[in-house]
This record gives C-alpha cells, structure tokens and sequence, in this order.
C-alpha cells in the first residue's frame, strides 16, 4: 500500500471530523436543546485507520556445515531486518468510567493488517571454495514476513481537560497470526540455470502473544461521537520456524531460524457512544405508528456522513507473466514461459467511509487487508533445446496476503429524496503477494518436479497503482432496502511486481505502465434504523496489462541478466458482508417514519412510457473453449513427448462503455419496452492452447459488443424490476503466437464479428420524470465458432472452432422524454 493513499485516506477522515463539528449544523439543527453535560463514563464502538510500520527481525544459522569458516560466514548473512510499511484499519469497543478529572477504562480492537515484506542476501561465495571459476559455490539466504492481522486488549487510563478533551495512556496484550519463511539455497550459479546442491526451508505460522503501549487523545463531537489519535507500538516473541523441506545434500545440516515482530502504528479512529443524545440524528418514528397519522417531514442537512467495516470473502487470479516471450531470434515473437496462479481464495477485512456535502461534492474511500488462504500454481515452459526439452506443466499451492484500498472524489449531479448518482475520479492501490510450495510436473517434460512439498520455489510480489475515473448510484428501492452500485474504469495501471525463482537463485523484476482495468461493485442494505444499516454485495475488479518486461538477476552470475517482454493480468472477485452508520441527509427532503414511504409527498409515482437514451460504464468477464484436434508430438530435440491435453480455455476481462437507445410502455404495474445498445470494450485474455504441439499462446480480444432486445418489468413507485432477452453481437480479435524454442509453427490475427443471443436482469431508477438511473447485469452467448489463422499453417490444416459466453455488470442513466399529449 502506498504512504499517499494511506495519507489521502487519512486525509479524508479529517473531512469526516471537520463535517461533524456543530459549527456545519443546519439551521434546524441549531434550533434544537443543547445537549446534556458531556460523560466519557459508558460503552461505545468505533472504528479505526492508520499507518503501520515495523520490522521482522530474522535469524539463519548453523552449527555443522562443512568446515568453521563457512560456519561463521553463514550465520553473519543469516542475521537479517524485514522493513515493512502498511497500514491497519479496523473496529474497536471498550467502556470507561469517568470520576472528575480521572478516567479509568477497557478497550479492545480487532485489526485487518497489512504489514508483510521480504529480503534476501547477495549471492555469497563461500568460503571454503574457489570465489569464482566453475567451482566457484554461491549461497543465498532468504526471509519473508506477513501477518494479516491482530487484535487487543487494553486498559486506558486517562486525564480529562475542562474542554472534555481526554489525553490517556494505554497497555495490554496483543495477539497476532504471524508467518515467515526462511530459506537457505546453495549452488553453483556459473551455470545457467544454476545448479543447486543443498536447499533448506523453514516456516513459522502461529498465533503470537505480545505486549502493546502506547498513549492519545480523543476530543467530544456530540454526546456520543467522539474522535482520536492514537500511537501504539507492539511486539511479539520470537518464534522458532519448523523445519519444512530440504535436498539430500542437507541431510544432518542442522539449521536453526528464527523470526520476531515489532510494529508501530498511528491511526485515528470515530468512536460512537451509547449514552447520551446526539442532535445531528433525526428521530426514528415508532415502527408501528398509526398509518393516518402523517410523518413529520425531515429537510436535507448539510452534511451526511456513512462509515462502517465489511468482511470480504473473495477469490482471484494472476498471470505473471502471462506469457513471457523471447527475444529474436528465432522468428519474433516466440513464447517462453507461463505463470499463472488461480483460485487464491481470501479473507480480508475493510473500513470504508462517504462524505458528501449539499452542494453535491462527496469524497469517499476504504481500506481492507487479508491474507490468502489457498490457491494454485502452474508454471509452464515451451519446448527448447536442452534443458526446456518438452511442454512442460508444474502445479504448486499458494498462499498469501492481499492489501487494498481506494480514494475518490467526485460531485452527484442528480439527487431525489434517498437518491444520487454521480461521476468520480480517484486512485486505487492494490497490493499482493503469494508464496508457491512444492513441485509436481502434470506434462512430459524431462524437468521433474521436487519431493519438497513445503520449499517456496516461487514467491510473487505485485503492487498495481491506478486512476479511476467512474460513476456510482444509490437509491431506496423501498422504506428500508438501498441498492449501491459503481463502475469504475481504470484509464492507466501501473505495474510493479517481483518474481524470486528461490531454488534457482533467481530474481525476475517485472514491470510495465501501459494497462487498464476495471473495478464494480453493488451492494444492498437494509436500514435497521434510520442511522444503522447492514448489508451484503459483490466486487469484481480486474487489471489488464498490455505489454511490460521481465529482468532476469542470476544472483551471482550477472553474464546471464537481461530483460525480455512479458504480459500481466490479475483479477480479484467475491462478495462481502458490512455495517455501517449514517449522519445526515444531502438528498431532498424524505418522510421520517419507518412505514411510510421515504419520498415526500411531493414526489409522485413514475410514469415509464416514453422514449430514452442513455450512458453506461461497466466490465465484462468471457470465458472461451477452444477445440484441440491436436494428439502427443515428440519433440526432436530430446525424444520426450508434448502433452496434449493442457490450457485450450481463455479467461478475459475488461471494461466496457457505451450508450442505449429505447422506447417502453407501462400499463398498470408492468412495463414493456425495447432497446438497443453498444459499447466499445477492452475484454482480453491469454492462455495456451494445443499443448500437443508444444503449445501455443492464444489471445482473445472483444472490441466492441451490442444488443437488440425486449425487456418486461414490474414497476412501485420510482422503482422498475425488469427482465430482458434479445439478440447480441460481438467485434473480436483472435490472435495465436505458435513460435517456441523447438517450434516455429508461425503467427496469426482474426477478426470476427459474431452474433448471439443474450438475457439479463437489472433495476431502474428515477430520480424525477426525466432522469433515471440503472445497474444491470447481462450474459451474452455465442455459438461455435470457427476461426481461421492462413499464416499458421499447421493450424490452419485443422477446424479450430471457439465456444464463447460474456457475462457483464454495468452501471447507467438514461434521460426520458415526454410524449407529446
């Protein structure tokens, strides 16, 4: 996670505190009693965001490895510093009591964290053989530290000023599941790639207690929200790792190693209080109030503020890289190498806040950490002489950690009673790392895999920045039930990633700034009260990178460094469950009563006839089968065989943007209509294909797509529930890269344009007789497909036919107009 974002999000809780100081109270609300003498004595939740900083202090030593010197040597680089930096964001409880100036309380947190970080050693000559030369023995040390998060337990004690500003100290116990991994590797790095003679692993994942101190203030806003800041610091025990894995040669080695974990943090945090009365909350009418009776008609504020935590269960993968290509000759481009990791299933915790003003600017953000419980690996090489002799497909487990968050600003250029819509423009951070245990080869290669189920062979680090330009939506579907929905397209995507090939003594930077992506996300709440609500929604974010490079570091033998072009993807999708609690309302004025519609009076029922045309902004996700007509091959160069059998599906995904065009009907509560649509897209995807061959890379690219269809709905209100169905057509390029090493099959583009059929569902809005505002999912199938590559003959020789479906989320406001008479 970058410092800036951690500073915009900081940034924007200030705005949140300046919002809810009685100076930006309404008129109204200055009108009301003042409140009673404040009391910090009672119970309270909150919630918490700040910046984290610390250090994993490792240690790799032995006792008996070969002769004193080495011994000595080894256990001097084994001493070793993680620096994280990062970022904790959470929620918090606790009760004081007051007495005069004194105060005396309880606390605890429970924190999503994202603190992880890695290291590693120079390849060191050892010390009892030649420092250079064939014989010439390298070794290289390596750590990584992670944990996902922590809690505590407290006591606060405190002084209160005669402003009711309480300055306190704090302490207790912290708890926190820590995770290293410690490797020791050993080789001769003269050859390429190095052969290695003695590896060895070790790995910590345990619950860890510790001590935590630490002291702040936190300052009234209302008799029951207050505000803080906050410096903690924490430590825990040093672990002792477990040993893991190791080669023959490391047999009777004996390896101690050992991690431990410090961390700082400052973070601020929005407390609520359970006793006291807070005049910026409306009163809730009675849930069972006389239905003849009127509610009282509550006008719009000038601030409102909604804060809350979710838990996100999510999944995903990453393609790095995906693929790496060569560079000439043989005939350009030609494939190297794959690697991509799917299902990495995790779990992450977030805090998220929206401030929006009466004059329309809101800011709005979150933040959320978690780590990856498990997923795959598969690493594939293309035939080449010697030591790539065969396609080549290794399977490994995965696990990780995941830290994110975004910050917007933007203005709601259409607002009704409990409704909005607006366009934004903010930036997103995205961080990952995933740890691959163990090797099995799945294809013919000659390249075996390893008996080490728990050695880290491959670890992967990536950091992916971007700007986000998008539209967001909330309206009352009914008294109680919100929809939330946002699109958001990402114009420009950074990418900075490493790969740690660990048994080889390989370091791969990776890199690229020419991407795009998407991020979408709906949500529906239910308001418990008119302040509390609770809710469940879904996420899919995805970055594309069109092109990058991969630099290749053989520790030890730089001769063998360069640089070759590679391509990156990764994709995150799940759903997630939060809470949140509300101040204030900027939108127009709405009925109190719970029963009661929300809408004023004044705003009537929708009429839906007419024609209208609109905007949408949203993403896609296709999925392709490609058939395979190839069987086995055997490669010239070893003898070994290509297996067939492997890839030949294509995962894409992208943004997508257009406008519609239609014309509805409404006759009583029903609504028909018809429409159409287009919208230019960006939905790519790589995988291999005919692995028979060696394998190949395939490539799919929807440029554009559109719709004719029909739709029927059920309108109440300002609300429209439909469903559609119709035809649907697709702009595609198709392009196959079939060069490798061993194979120079050549290298093909198609474009086609194909037609299918397409069904979806969404809901309507509007916001007043002209304007609505939609979120609308769709899936578009198409029948098989052949697609022709004449300059890749070998292919060509056979029908290659491609089976497709898109499934698409958007968000989109149409404009109606009236009907003359």
């Amino acid at each position: 996670m970058s410092p800036g974002l951690v500073a915009a999000v900081a940034a924007s809780v200030s705005v949140i505190v300046v919002s809810l100081l009685p100076g930006s109270a309404s008129a109204q609300d200055s009108r009301r009693p003042p409140p009673p003498a404040f009391s910090w004595t009672g119970g309270y939740v909150g919630l918490t965001a700040g910046a984290e900083w610390g250090s994993y202090d490792t240690s790799t030593s032995t006792s008996a490895f070969f002769v004193p010197g080495t011994i000595a040597q080894i256990n001097a680089a084994g001493v070793q510093s993680i620096k994280p930096a990062g970022f904790a964001t959470g929620v918090e409880a606790g009760y004081n009591w007051q007495s005069g100036h004194f105060l005396w309380g309880l606390e605890g947190d429970i924190q999503a964290v994202h603190l992880n970080g890695f290291t590693h050693t120079d390849a060191i000559p050892r010390s009892n053989f030649p420092p250079t030369g064939p014989n010439a023995r390298m070794f290289v040390i390596s750590a990584y530290g992670n944990s996902d998060g922590f809690a505590t337990g407290r006591a606060r004690i405190g002084y209160v000023a005669d402003n009711n500003w309480l300055f306190f100290a704090t302490g207790g116990f912290a708890l926190a599941q820590i995770d290293n991994d410690l490797l020791f590797v050993d080789g001769l790095p003269q050859r390429v790639p190095p052969a290695t003679d003695l590896s060895q692993s070790a790995k910590s994942d345990s619950g860890r207690l510790g001590w935590v101190a630490g002291a702040g203030v936190e300052a009234p806003l209302t008799s029951r929200l207050s505000v803080k800041a906050e410096y903690l610091h924490v430590e825990f025990d040093r672990i002792t790792a477990r040993e893991t894995a190791n080669s023959a040669a490391a047999l009777g080695v004996a390896f101690n190693q050992s991690a431990d974990l410090k961390a700082d943090i400052v973070r601020v945090g929005l407390n609520y209080r359970f006793i006291g009365d807070d005049p910026w909350i409306a009163p809730v009418m009675p849930v069972k109030a006389p239905i003849w009776k009127a509610p009282p008609v509550v006008g719009p504020t000038e601030w409102e503020v909604e804060v809350g935590a979710r838990l996100w269960f999510s999944s995903g993968s990453i393609g790095a890289p995906n693929p790496l290509f060569g560079n000439p000759p043989p005939p350009a481009p030609f494939i190297i190498s794959r690697i991509i990791y799917s299902d990495l299933d995790a779990i992450s915790g977030e805090t998220f806040a929206r401030v929006d003003h009466a004059s329309g600017l809101f800011v709005k953000g979150f933040l959320g950490a978690g780590g990856i419980t498990r997923g795959q690996q598969h690493d594939e090489d293309f035939p080449g002489p010697g030591f790539l002799d065969a396609y080549s497909n290794t399977v490994s487990s995965a696990s990780g950690h995941i830290g994110y968050g975004t910050i917007d600003a933007g203005y709601s250029f259409l607002r009704a009673p409990g409704a909005k819509v607006g366009a934004f423009v903010g930036f997103s951070n995205f961080h990952d790392h995933v740890n691959s245990y163990g090797l099995t080869q799945l294809a013919g290669s000659n390249a075996a895999g390893s008996p080490f189920a728990s050695f880290p062979f491959i670890t992967e680090d990536n950091a992916l920045n971007a700007l986000r330009v998008g539209a967001a939506a909330q309206f009352m579907l009914t008294d109680r039930l919100k929809l939330t929905a946002e699109a958001a397209y990402l114009p420009w995507v950074n990418w900075s990633g490493q790969d740690d090939h660990n048994f080889r003594q390989l370091l791969l930077p990776e890199s690229s700034n020419r991407g795009n992506g998407m991020m979408l996300e709906a949500i529906l709440g239910y308001n418990i009260t008119d302040a509390w609500s609770v809710g469940a929604g879904g996420r899919f974010w995805a970055w594309n990178m069109n092109d990058g490079t991969l630099t290749f570091n053989f520790l030890g033998n730089p001769q063998s460094n360069g640089s070759q072009p590679a391509r990156y993807n990764n994709e995150r999708y799940g759903v997630f469950v939060q809470s949140s609690y509300r101040w204030g309302d900027t939108t127009p004025a709405v009925a109190a009563a719970s029963i009661m519609p929300v809408k004023a009076p004044v705003v009537g029922p929708m009429h839906w006839t007419g024609f209208h045309v609109g905007g949408q902004l949203g993403g896609g996700r296709s999925t392709d089968s490609w058939s395979d007509p190839f069987g086995p091959t055997v490669n010239l160069f070893s003898g070994s065989t290509n297996v067939a059998g492997f890839g030949d599906n294509i995962r894409a995904t992208g943004p997508l943007g257009g406008g519609q065009v239609g014309f509805d009907w409404q006759l009583a509560h029903w609504v028909l209509g018809v429409a159409a649509d287009g919208d230019w897209a960006d939905i790519r995807g790589d995988n291999t294909c005919f692995s028979g061959l060696g394998g190949t890379n395939c490539q799919r690219i929807i440029n554009s797509l559109g719709t004719v269809t029909g739709r029927i709905g059920y309108a109440w209100d300002r609300s429209l529930l439909y469903l559609k169905g119709g035809g649907a057509w697709t702009n595609t390029t198709y392009n196959l890269i079939g060069n490798t090493l061993a194979n120079q099959l050549g290298v093909g583009s198609t474009g086609l344009t194909q037609w299918g059929w397409t069904v979806g569902a969404g809901v309507e809005y509007a916001l007043n007789k002209h304007w609505s505002a939609l979120f609308e999912y769709d899936h578009v199938g198409e029948a098989s497909t052949v697609v022709p590559f004449p300059t890749v003959p070998t292919v060509n020789a056979q029908t290659i036919s491609v089976r497709q479906s898109i499934d698409i989320l958007k968000v989109g406001v149409n404009y109606r107009f009236d009907i003359p008479g």
